[in-house]
């Protein structure tokens, strides 16, 4: 008998909660492995019910915190809660939804983890947008210093 519905383990309810079909005990090993697909599990507590853990977005990381409500002795509620340093909690929001994706995924052999929320490319282009910026404010850094040193 499977507990799955079109061969998915949970289904979403908002962006950080979903209910897992299948009992706590299942659900709470489900999540694990999923947060291990795509960052770290960094405490687990099973007495409490509280999973966290680490999960890389592009080169910053973010904290990552699943809870569990037991809804009956099929079904789990889990609640995720992801933070990080960045003014917008982007690097929060997309680990949260990466977990959610790879746990409604979880037995879908198809289905690859996002293990950094940013393409790599994009990193790359980042950085050599940086390093061009730092080299165009010093060319004008000297432009206009010789040009003031030349006014007075």
């Amino acid at each position: 008998m499977s507990n799955t519905v079109n061969n998915s383990v949970a289904i979403q309810i908002s962006p950080n909660v979903a209910e897992v079909l299948y009992p706590i005990k299942t659900a709470y090993d489900i999540v694990v492995h999923s947060l291990s697909l795509i960052g770290r599990v960094k405490n687990e507590n099973r007495s409490d019910n509280i999973i966290e853990g680490r999960v890389r977005y592009g080169l910053q990381s973010a904290v990552i915190k699943v809870s569990f409500e037991e809804i009956d002795d099929e079904k789990t509620k889990i609640f995720i809660q992801g933070s990080s340093d960045d003014h917008m909690n982007v690097a929060g929001e997309s680990a949260v939804q990466r977990l959610m994706d790879t746990i409604i995924n979880y037995n879908n052999p198809d289905f690859k983890p996002d293990q950094s929320g940013v393409s790599v490319i994009f990193i790359i282009g980042c950085l050599v947008l940086f390093i061009f910026l730092l080299f165009l404010v010093d060319e004008l850094h000297e432009k206009l210093s010789k040009f003031l040193s030349e006014l007075f």
